[in-house]
């Protein structure tokens, strides 16, 4: 037996009236509220999609889910957001995170230094490699080297060296010294401009290390760019 709507059978002469309501709860068609119809044109259509219903897994019931939260990290496993769009994101073993595409940053501005000095710690959430790049604007000279690694923590924070590159001098000038580290890179050198690879996924959490063999002043910076 099909749905009733006033006392007739529901169908294409007696269809079942659907509002839209806003999440302030007034009806999205102001102007022309639709009765029950469905015979009155609506006017001054506001905008429509800001809020979603869903069932909620946690208690069994209806929610409403907003599609203008902010996408951020670290939304706890409870955050309404997820329900629409986990495929978005990935567990990191406490909260939620945002899927990463290739992107590139700094890991150590541009200064003077003559003492070892390493990145802050990495966070690297779904990428498999990484290109960093030592780049050397001022040499003191006198056959001094710099020396770049890449480094992962583990949980009991120690740091083992993924790829450590040799002392270079540039030369005495100026120049950049590359690593790569990805899963089935090829060889460095041979005319690639790369003078370290690193067949190795990247970890969660990494850094990079510039080693002076002396005590000179080097003005370099450390870039980097994920490679998914």
């Amino acid at each position: 037996m099909g749905h009733i709507l006033g006392g007739n059978p529901i169908d294409e002469n007696n269809p079942l009236a659907v509002r839209l309501y806003g999440p302030d709860g007034q009806p999205l068609l102001v102007a022309g509220a639709i009765n029950d119809a469905m015979d009155q044109a609506p006017t001054n259509v506001l905008s429509v999609a800001a809020y979603l219903i869903g069932r909620n897994p946690d208690t069994g019931q209806g929610q409403r889910v907003s599609v203008r939260d902010a996408d951020t990290d670290a939304q706890a496993t409870s955050h309404k957001y997820l329900k629409a769009v986990a495929a978005h994101h990935a567990f990191g073993g406490t909260n939620w995170e945002r899927w990463r595409n290739n992107v590139a940053g700094t890991l150590l501005p541009s200064a003077v230094r003559n003492a070892l000095t390493s990145s802050a710690d990495q966070i690297n959430y779904n990428c498999r490699g990484v290109w960093v790049r030592l780049n050397v604007t001022v040499n003191p000279g006198g056959g001094q080297t710099l020396a770049l690694r890449v480094d992962a923590r583990s949980n009991d924070s120690n740091y083992t060296g993924l790829a450590v590159g040799a002392g270079a001098d540039f030369g005495g000038g100026v120049g950049n010294y590359d690593i790569i580290i990805y899963p089935g890179v090829g060889a460095a050198g041979g005319g690639t401009g790369v003078e370290l690879t690193a067949n190795f996924p990247l970890p969660r959490v990494w850094r990079a290390t510039v080693t002076p063999s002396g005590a000179g002043n080097w003005t370099y910076s450390v870039e980097y760019a994920y490679i998914v």
